[in-house]
């Protein structure tokens, strides 16, 4: 327990703030998974709390992103490769969930919901989970 506190004090602000960030974003994710705990409402609310956090997410790790995309094409580890195609896949879905709950928003993006039959309620299902 000791050896934990030390190496939390050792850690910079930045490095803090991320960890807050990541567990706040996992966190709203397990309550944005079921609209019965938040009703449609509060679920989009929570949404854009958490399209705030994602943005943030991606600013304060844009020296990686960055150099994750320029080192693609040299040699890179398998798994460092991989976790970079992972995490754009996230970003990918985590895009596709936003573009779709803004679609089939029945609340505060209300007047820009799609009034076509394209299924974006099974889009933002999938890209969801």
């Amino acid at each position: 327990m000791v050896t934990f506190h030390l190496e939390v004090m050792k850690m910079n602000n930045t490095v803090k703030i991320k960890i807050a960030l990541d567990i706040g974003m996992a966190i709203l994710i397990i309550v944005l998974m079921n609209t019965i705990w938040t009703g449609v409402l509060w679920h989009e609310i929570l949404s854009l709390i958490i399209a705030g956090l994602f943005m943030a997410h991606l600013l304060l790790n844009k020296t990686w992103i960055t150099k994750m995309f320029q080192g693609i094409r040299k040699k890179m580890t398998v798994r460092a490769k991989g976790l970079f195609y992972l995490n754009l896949l996230l970003t990918a879905a985590m895009a596709a969930t936003m573009i779709s709950g803004v679609l089939i928003s029945q609340y505060i993006f209300a007047p820009l919901a799609s009034q076509g039959d394209f299924p974006w309620r099974d889009v933002h299902s999938v890209a969801s989970w």
